[in-house]
C-alpha cells in the first residue's frame, strides 16, 4: 500500500460525485473514501448499463443488442463479418422499404461505401447520375450499382461513377535519333520527289507567214 495516494482516492466517478456532497472533512478518512469507492463502483455500473441499453435502441450503435436487430429484419450474419457490417447490412434492409428519391439514394451509398455521394436528378430524360466522392480506398462497386439497380424506379435510367482529385504534372523532354541515311541538300537531288504520269507530246513542224514592212538585216537598200 505504500503507492497509495489518498489524494487521488477514490477513483469511481460516482464516488467523487458522492463525496463532493458530505462535509470535506472525510477527505482525509482513508476507510470513509473506501466505503465510497466500493458504492461508487456500483453506481458506475449500474450508470454503465443504462448507457448501454439507450445504444441498442438503434442499429448504429447497438452492440449486444445487434442480433435481435438482425432477427427483426430476417438476416443471418456471416461469422467473417465485422460489427461495421453488420450494422450496414440491417442499415440497408431497413432503408430499403422507404420511399426511394435522392437524399434516400445518398444515404445507401454512403452507407455501403463510407465516403461522400450526391444524387443528381434530370441529368437526361428520365435519367439520374450518382457520384461517389473518392478518396482513393477500393470500394465494391459492382455491389452498390447492383443494389441502386434493384431499388430505383423501373422507369429510370441510372449513371453511376466514381470522382476524386488527382493532379497532372506537364514538363517538357527531349529525345535524339540517329539517322542511317544522308540528310537532303547532302547529295544533289537527294530530296527529289517525282511521280509517274502519262502524256503525250506533239513535235509537228508550224508555219506562218509575216510579211515585213522594211528592208531585212543584210539587203541591199533599193533607193
Amino acid at each position: 500500500m505504500s503507492d497509495f495516494d489518498i489524494e487521488k482516492f477514490p477513483t469511481s466517478p460516482a464516488a467523487v460525485r458522492m463525496m463532493s456532497r458530505i462535509s470535506p472533512i472525510y477527505n482525509r478518512s482513508y476507510v470513509g473514501k473506501w466505503i465510497f469507492q466500493v458504492m461508487g463502483l456500483d453506481m458506475d455500473n449500474v450508470r454503465l448499463r443504462f448507457e448501454e441499453l439507450r445504444l441498442q435502441a438503434f442499429p448504429e450503435t447497438a452492440t449486444w443488442g445487434l442480433p435481435y436487430w438482425e432477427q427483426r429484419y430476417g438476416i443471418t450474419p456471416s461469422s467473417t463479418q465485422s460489427m461495421d457490417d453488420r450494422r450496414r447490412a440491417v442499415l440497408l434492409k431497413r432503408n430499403s422499404r422507404e420511399p426511394i428519391n435522392p437524399a434516400k439514394i445518398e444515404h445507401i451509398v454512403q452507407t455501403m461505401t463510407g465516403l461522400p455521394a450526391r444524387c443528381t436528378e434530370n441529368v437526361a430524360d428520365y435519367t439520374f447520375a450518382v457520384e461517389i466522392i473518392s478518396d482513393g480506398r477500393p470500394i465494391d462497386f459492382d455491389a452498390v450499382f447492383s443494389k441502386l439497380k434493384r431499388i430505383k424506379p423501373s422507369h429510370q435510367a441510372m449513371i453511376l461513377y466514381l470522382s476524386g482529385a488527382t493532379t497532372i504534372q506537364i514538363k517538357p523532354a527531349s529525345a535524339a535519333w540517329k539517322f542511317p541515311y544522308r540528310m537532303a541538300g547532302t547529295y544533289p537531288d537527294t530530296n527529289t520527289v517525282g511521280v509517274l504520269q502519262d502524256a503525250e507530246i506533239d513535235n509537228g513542224i508550224a508555219r506562218s507567214v509575216s510579211p515585213f514592212q522594211y528592208p531585212l538585216c543584210g539587203e541591199d537598200d533599193p533607193t
